[in-house]
């Protein structure tokens, strides 16, 4: 079969490679199938095969989505470090750890990511104005609703 060949993952073929690659001990393809179907998991071989990859424990991808919290509430929202600590309750060491990561990620972001999130920055600009264009006509109309009330 050439590299270009997509084979059906519903054949008796590619099932029984599965198979094969299910009954080495060290492999990792029995917890992938649980996971993903056969076609998902020809991709993933497409695209890692041959390649050692590391996949992060769930408190390292639990601290990638703080960090990820962390820019999108202090660069995009424009969020104060101190309202983040409170609203996720974080602690001065972790927050520390937190804002260099938060640093670094944004040191080292390419001109084409910047201008991105600098969209972002404009895209939440303009949904918080409209948001409290919105809170002020509601509030307004509200004002008016009760003074006919009362009248």
């Amino acid at each position: 079969m050439s590299n270009s060949d997509d084979p059906d993952p519903n054949s008796p073929v590619v099932y029984m490679a599965l198979s094969l690659l299910c009954s080495n001990q060290n492999s990792l393809v029995p917890e992938i199938l649980y996971i993903l179907s056969a076609d998902q998991v020809i991709n993933f071989i497409k695209v890692f095969g041959g390649e050692t990859i590391r996949i992060p424990t769930a408190v390292e991808f639990g601290r990638d989505l703080t960090t990820a919290l962390a820019c999108y509430h202090t660069i995009v929202e424009g969020k104060s470090w101190d309202w983040f600590m409170l609203q996720y309750k974080i602690d001065g060491n972790y927050i520390r750890s937190i804002k260099n990561r938060v640093q670094t990620w944004w040191d080292n972001l390419a001109p084409g990511e910047r201008e991105f999130i600098d969209t972002l920055k404009y895209h939440e600009r303009v949904r918080k104005r409209e948001a409290d264009l919105i809170r002020e006509d509601r509030e307004d109309s509200v004002g008016v609703v009760e003074e006919i009330e009362w009248h």
